[in-house]
């Protein structure tokens, strides 16, 4: 017979180990890097989704016309690998082992802005809060095959710009 004194130690230690089990569980749902390499299908995402994806920006009250702002801190692209069926899918071509990410959006100009390289796959790279973007209305995330090759094609990601958190 146990003790009164001893059953509530172990209890406790029985109540740990099965938290840490299901924690370990959970964890383990979460893919691990897989590298990116020559020849693999991929899709873009930004805040975890692939197409309309939102960018919350710093914009406060009524918006005007051409008024920018700021990316909200936390916010993410991420590459995943996709199915070959994927008609927005981008292919990394025979030589690409890196994805360029930028941003185009109409702010003053047409150009892109670099959001950075990802080497791996399930990587979620933070946005820039430093990138100047328009309150509202719709940009084009692109991950661009690096180095390129002939076979190649760049994944793109729609995203609606939104003022406020």
């Amino acid at each position: 017979m146990i003790s009164r004194q001893v059953r509530p130690p172990l209890l406790a230690l029985a109540v740990g180990a099965l938290l840490l089990g299901s924690a370990g569980a959970a964890a383990a749902a979460v893919p691990d890097p897989l590298p990116i390499g020559p020849n693999q299908v991929f899709a873009g995402q930004v805040n975890g989704v692939a197409d309309n994806a939102p960018i919350r920006t710093d914009c406060l009250g009524p918006i005007t016309l051409g008024e920018t702002g700021h990316p909200l801190a936390g916010q993410y692209v991420e590459a995943v690998p996709a199915p070959a069926s994927s008609a927005t899918a981008g292919y990394t071509g025979s030589a690409g082992q890196l994805l360029q990410v930028s941003l185009t959006a109409p702010v003053s100009s047409t150009l892109s802005t670099l959001i950075g390289t990802l080497n791996s796959y399930y990587v979620q790279l933070p946005v820039p809060t430093s990138l100047t973007v328009p309150c509202s209305g719709t940009g084009v995330v692109a991950f661009t095959p690096t180095p390129g090759s002939p076979t190649a094609r760049s994944a793109t990601v729609t995203v609606d710009f939104l003022s406020g958190p």
